[in-house]
């Protein structure tokens, strides 16, 4: 090598030790400047009024489009976290009525509380008209306004606040109708002892993709409930006029900080106990395909309603977001929320009716058409018996809407769950003839049940104690629109037979239709008979239930039901022998209170099975369950004992109530759901009919 080409060499050497230098410390820069990027501080203040120093609750903190998002909290305190990432970005500070605030994250003290003040907007009162020209009134409902069984829609965040979701209202067929009087949600399942919602109603960003834009009703409807399901309504104390031809109905979840860790600590350590319970549905909606993670059942938290058919996806546009100020995504659901519009302002009704003393027949006949026209039912039946009297039977409504068929005391109605109340008698009176051990494995009767991790007791699954899953997390569509016939509970068993269970039996009440559908294959290997058969041969015969048997799909059964949504829209058919034994039976409503009057006074069961079936059953940690074997046990609000099972399907509702101290049995069938603020069914209008009977 020459002395030049050394030169040269050690010279480029030299270049490739510095660049190397160089490029070290850049990549350092820049794993610190990520890393700086990452770190986290938190802003913690309080929101006031600017103009009475008042405190501003639940209003909405966060950094448009990002992760960062709260609530403050009722007496106006906030905490946020902030990623180094954002210092350069405004937070914003918003709340219904007030005008908007922004502030640069560079620019807050860390040092001191941050006080936020904002003033109220001042906006000019709205003129109402009155005219004593005659007008034809006029209101409508608009949304998706149908119940549910599935749990859900939840938000329950550790860090963050200002979870919602939205449901486009379109009413440009309708531009008359501006004055909004009422607003609705559908809690599917309430899990917290008491929770708030606010609802707003928000523009629709034409800029932005359709997404939800600014609020358009300034008035702030917040309400704390502890029902456990049921419609929530949102009243309104000032009269609102939308002119929007189509807007957002919002609601947003309120939770404070310990509900939010609360809820988080319960799915955390659920699932780490039984991480294969934890799976993902993709839904393609408008060519999106959207990934939503499948919970196996309501642990805690306040759950939105929703539905998942392909009908209501192309019907309905609806978004959520995970906090404040979060970005709105398209829902892979659509909200069961729905609005009542009118051309006329609400009219509070100051006029106290006054009603004269009506017999007990009359009594119940005014309750049972007012529950009838405040549920919106198409057909109703109702019967009571009394001391093995039949004291009341009736029936009100349709069978039929569209042929206007009345319904008559010997209609069909699917009972839906309250077929649990038959299952069980079934399986008790196997027991009383020794031919059922309720203490004995599952197994021993069907041992094409696959084994589990845990032994399932006959018992258990009597009691929803045997950890079987229901139909939570799973649509509609798969698991309650079945097409398929089965031709035996023990067929019927494969559609969830290979699934893990959701708890150890005996640890934890969780309710089951599936766990019936296997006690009625029990029945059929104990019995040798279809379930079907045997119920009838030794139930249904012998008590003269004439009208009960089955549900069987496109039947010829002479007066059977109709049976409808609660959009007033007829159901589609469907095959439930899936589920004889746990919803999928029809009956009349007489035909139940004989049942149930027959099973009362010891002439269907012996003394032992009875007290097995009306005594509360307990789990492994000696919990009381308030669950006997196919009925559940309680008061009313008059502390007089009750058993009682109430039965919902997606187009039909039932609800059996037996008060042992008044030799007392009340049916209730219709061909749509019953809504009930009660987990269990047992609200506060089915408890007013007992009291009106048992008090007369």
């Amino acid at each position: 090598m020459t002395e030049g080409n050394l030169c040269v060499s050690n010279i480029i050497e030299t270049y490739m030790r510095f660049f190397t230098k160089i490029l070290v410390l850049i990549i350092f820069i820049s794993l610190e400047t990520q890393a700086q990027k990452h770190k986290e501080f938190s802003v913690e203040g309080f929101i006031l009024n600017a103009q009475t120093s008042a405190p501003i609750p639940y209003a909405n903190i966060g950094i448009l489009n990002t992760e960062i998002g709260t609530l403050s909290n009722e007496d106006g305190s906030f905490s946020i976290r902030i990623l180094a990432k954002y210092t350069d970005q405004n937070i914003i500070f918003s709340s219904i009525g007030y005008e908007q605030k922004s502030i640069t994250v560079n620019d807050i003290d860390l040092s001191k509380p941050l006080k936020i003040l904002l003033k109220e907007l001042v906006g000019k009162l709205e003129e109402v008209v009155v005219t004593s020209e005659k007008f034809e009134k006029q209101k409508e409902v608009f949304g998706n306004g149908k119940s549910l069984l599935l749990n859900g829609l939840t938000k329950g965040d550790t860090l963050y606040a200002g979870a919602a979701a939205a449901l486009l209202i379109d009413k440009h067929q309708y531009p008359d109708l501006t004055y909004i009087q009422e607003a609705s949600l559908y809690i599917a399942r309430n899990k917290m002892p008491s929770f708030k919602v606010r609802m707003r109603l928000m523009a629709v960003d034409s800029t932005n993709g359709l997404k939800p834009g600014d609020d358009i009703l300034f008035e702030q409807v917040v309400i704390q409930s502890s029902i456990k399901k049921g419609w929530l309504k949102f009243p309104l104390e000032k009269v609102h006029q939308i002119e929007n031809d189509a807007f957002y109905l919002m609601f947003e979840w309120i939770l404070n900080k310990e509900d939010r860790k609360y809820i988080h600590d319960v799915y955390e350590e659920y699932f780490n106990a039984y991480p294969e319970n934890i799976r993902y549905d993709t839904t393609i909606v408008d060519g999106e395909v959207i990934m939503t993670n499948v919970l196996p059942r309501a642990l805690a938290g306040t759950f939105f309603g929703i539905t998942s058919s392909t009908k209501d996806l192309n019907s309905f546009l609806c978004y959520s977001r995970n906090h404040s100020f979060g970005e709105w995504d398209r829902l892979a659901h659509t909200l069961s929320a729905k609005i009542k519009i009118a051309n006329y302002p609400l009219e509070p009704n100051s006029i106290e009716r006054k009603t004269r003393e009506l017999s007990i027949t009359d009594s119940i006949t005014q309750w049972a058409e007012s529950f009838r026209e405040e549920q919106n039912i198409p057909g109703l039946q109702l019967a009571v018996m009394k001391n093995d009297s039949l004291m009341y039977s009736n029936a009100f409504g349709y069978s039929d809407q569209l042929n206007k068929v009345k319904a008559n005391p010997t209609t069909q109605f699917r009972i839906a769950s309250v077929s649990k109340t038959l299952t069980s008698a079934g399986i008790m009176k196997l027991v009383s003839e020794g031919k059922v051990d309720l203490d004995e494995s599952v197994r021993e009767y069907v041992p094409t049940f696959p084994q589990k991790k845990y032994p399932i007791k006959v018992r258990q699954l009597l009691s929803h104690l045997g950890g079987i899953r229901d139909y939570y997390g799973v649509s509609w569509k798969d698991e309650l629109f079945i097409q398929e016939h089965y031709n035996s509970s023990n067929e019927a068993i494969s559609i969830f037979s290979n699934d893990s269970l959701v708890a150890e039996p005996g640890t934890q009440f969780v309710y089951s239709s599936f766990g019936y559908t296997l006690l009625g294959a029990i029945i059929e290997s104990a019995s040798d008979q279809s379930y079907l058969d045997y119920m009838s041969n030794e139930i249904w015969r012998p008590l003269k239930m004439s009208f009960t048997y089955g549900d069987i799909a496109d039947s010829t059964m002479n007066d059977k039901s109709k049976f409808y949504f609660l959009t007033g829209e007829e159901a589609s058919p469907y095959d439930l022998s899936y589920i004889y034994p746990s919803g999928g039976l029809v009956s009349t409503s007489e035909d139940l209170v004989k049942f149930g009057s027959m099973l009362l006074n010891g002439k269907l069961l012996d003394e032992s099975s009875l007290d097995q079936t009306f005594n509360t059953q307990y789990t492994s940690k000696d919990e009381p369950t308030g669950y006997g074997l196919g009925w559940y046990l309680g008061k009313d609000s008059n502390d007089t004992k009750a058993w009682y099972h109430a039965g919902e399907l997606p187009s039909s509702g039932s609800f059996v109530v037996i008060y042992p101290e008044h030799n007392l049995v009340i049916t209730l069938l219709a061909n749509s759901p019953i809504i009930s603020e009660a987990d269990d069914g047992f609200s506060d209008e089915i408890q007013r009919l007992g009291e009106i009977i048992y008090n007369h």
